[in-house]
C-alpha cells in the first residue's frame, strides 16, 4: 500500500532558510534529514518552478540591472507591494487589468519573472475581472528595497527611496498611478499622480525629488474625499512627459499628453 508522506511546516522553513543561506541541496537533505529529491521538489513550490540553478541566480543582489531597480522601486510608488514570506525574506508582486497585460508582461519580462491570469472573485473589487500578475523572488536584494521603502511595517516614502528613483522609475509611477487631463485642444494639460494612501511628509519628499530633477510640482486636496494629489505645475508637463516618455509602453501611452502653450 503507498503512504504519501507529509513534510511538516516546520522541515520545509528549515529547508528554506537554509537554501537562502545557500547551502547545497546535499548539505540541506543531511541536516533536515530529507531526501535531495525532497529538499528540491520543497524549493520550487516556493519560487513557481523555477529550476535551483534560476532560484539561486534570484537570491544574488549582484546581477541586478539599473532597469530592474528602477521597475521595483517606480512601481512600489503605484500599485505593486512587497510581503514578507512565511520563512523570511520577501517577494514583490504586480498585479494589472487584462486591459494592461502588456504592461504587466513588460515588467514580468524585466525582471525574469512569469506573468500568468487569474479571474477575480466574486466579492472581490471588479469581481469576474481578467487580471494579470507576477511575483519576483530575490532575498538579498528585496531586503534592501525593504529597508528603504518600510518603516514599521508599512509602506513609508523615504529620501532614500525618493534618492534612488530617476525618470525611468517615475515613469513606472506615472503609468501605475498618473494620470493626464488635456483641456481645450491641449491648450493647457493636467499631470497628476494619485498621493492618497502618503501622509503630507511623504508628498513633501516627492515633491522635493522633482525639483532635483529640474520639475516643480505641488499639492492639492483630492476632491474625491480625504487626502492629497501631487501635480505637476502647468509649465513643467511638457518637460515632464518629454522625460518620462521614453519609458512608457505602447499600451500606457494614452497617458502621454503635451500642452501647445508657449510658457
Amino acid at each position: 500500500m503507498y503512504c504519501k508522506r507529509t513534510i511538516s511546516d516546520e522541515v520545509k522553513n528549515a529547508v528554506f532558510t537554509l537554501f537562502d543561506d545557500n547551502k547545497s541541496i546535499e548539505q540541506i537533505s543531511k541536516e533536515t534529514k530529507i531526501s535531495c529529491y525532497f529538499v528540491r521538489k520543497i524549493i520550487k513550490s516556493k519560487n513557481g518552478g523555477l529550476s535551483i540553478i534560476d532560484i539561486k541566480s534570484n537570491n544574488k543582489r549582484d546581477g541586478v540591472t539599473e532597469k530592474q531597480i528602477q521597475c521595483i522601486y517606480g512601481s512600489l510608488l503605484g500599485d505593486s507591494s512587497l510581503s514578507r514570506k512565511d520563512y523570511g525574506g520577501f517577494v514583490f508582486s504586480s498585479s494589472h487589468c487584462d486591459k494592461q497585460k502588456d504592461y504587466l508582461i513588460y515588467k514580468s519580462n524585466i525582471l525574469g519573472a512569469e506573468a500568468h491570469h487569474y479571474i477575480k472573485g466574486k466579492n472581490s473589487w471588479s469581481p469576474d475581472s481578467i487580471y494579470w500578475s507576477f511575483s519576483y523572488h530575490n532575498r538579498i536584494f528585496l531586503q534592501e528595497v525593504h529597508d528603504n521603502c518600510f518603516a514599521d511595517g508599512y509602506k513609508t516614502v523615504s529620501k532614500n527611496w525618493a534618492n534612488i528613483i530617476n525618470w525611468e522609475g517615475i515613469a513606472y509611477w506615472f503609468m501605475d498611478d498618473g494620470c493626464s487631463h488635456a483641456y481645450k485642444n491641449a491648450s493647457t494639460v493636467q499631470a497628476n499622480f494619485s498621493t492618497l494612501s502618503f501622509y503630507e511628509p511623504e508628498v513633501d519628499i516627492l515633491i522635493d525629488r522633482f525639483n532635483e530633477l529640474g520639475v516643480s510640482s505641488h499639492k492639492v486636496k483630492s476632491q474625491h474625499g480625504k487626502g492629497i494629489v501631487l501635480t505637476i505645475d502647468s509649465k513643467c508637463v511638457n518637460y515632464f512627459m518629454d522625460q518620462i516618455e521614453p519609458f512608457v509602453v505602447p499600451c500606457m501611452m494614452y497617458k502621454i499628453k503635451k500642452d501647445n502653450k508657449k510658457w
